[in-house]
């Protein structure tokens, strides 16, 4: 009988541990789906609207792209009406270089040509200088001369000296560079100070670190 009620609490043991198992997997799931699954998305996910992301700006907007073509196809009237408002403008894109090897890398299965890649240059240049021209002491861009992993769009990001922290509404969305992947496909998700302080502060360190080491565009 000794014998036979050590199996039983062994097998009872057992059960429990693969019961166990199989709950806190339930949970895991579950805090993957509610926790993380939901904070990436694409250009292309129908919630996604950086507009609503860039008017909450309160003094700045960080942009840093290979070039930005889609954003300011889409927003280019909005960022003027930020700009009214009195908010800071700071576009960073790749120099001519980088830039084209990134296109190459993240349009690995289309055939366009340099001279393609020039051409959507040029037109974004253009639009940066319609906006600097019309807001001069709001409006920097410079180029990176570095390659890019991701792409950033920084609202507010800049610290406050006197109190040694940000704005609640700082909020930084990235946008990963993936070999192949159309940047309307790549994954994006955000990091703010209110949320995801270290990330943040360290992403947001990392786009200091980028306009610093970067030239100002001559347009």
């Amino acid at each position: 009988m000794e014998y036979i009620s050590s199996i039983i609490e062994a097998g009872g043991g057992i059960i429990s541990s693969v019961a166990g198992a199989f709950i806190a997997a339930g949970y895991i799931g579950k805090a993957f789906k509610a926790n993380i699954a939901p904070q990436f998305r694409t250009y292309s996910d129908e919630k996604h609207d950086v507009h609503k992301l860039m008017r909450t700006a309160k003094k700045s907007i960080y942009i840093v792209a290979a070039i930005g073509d889609q954003l300011l196809e889409k927003h280019e009237k909005r960022i003027s009406g930020y700009l009214k408002k009195g908010v800071r403008l700071h576009f960073l894109i790749q120099k001519k270089p980088q830039y084209y090897e990134l296109e190459h890398y993240i349009n690995a299965n289309n055939d366009f040509t340099d001279e393609h890649y020039d051409f959507v240059r040029n037109s974004v240049l253009e639009k940066l200088k319609r906006l600097q021209t019309e807001f001069p002491t709001q409006v920097q861009i410079r180029e990176f001369p570095f390659f890019l992993s991701a792409s950033y769009i920084g609202i507010d990001i800049e610290e406050d000296i006197a109190t040694n922290s940000w704005l609640p509404n700082a909020i930084i969305q990235v946008m990963l560079y993936q070999y192949a992947v159309p940047a309307q496909m790549c994954p994006i998700t955000y990091f703010s100070f209110k949320d995801n302080r270290e990330l943040f502060k360290s992403t947001a360190n990392c786009i200091s670190e980028m306009w610093h080491k970067s030239k100002q565009v001559e347009l």
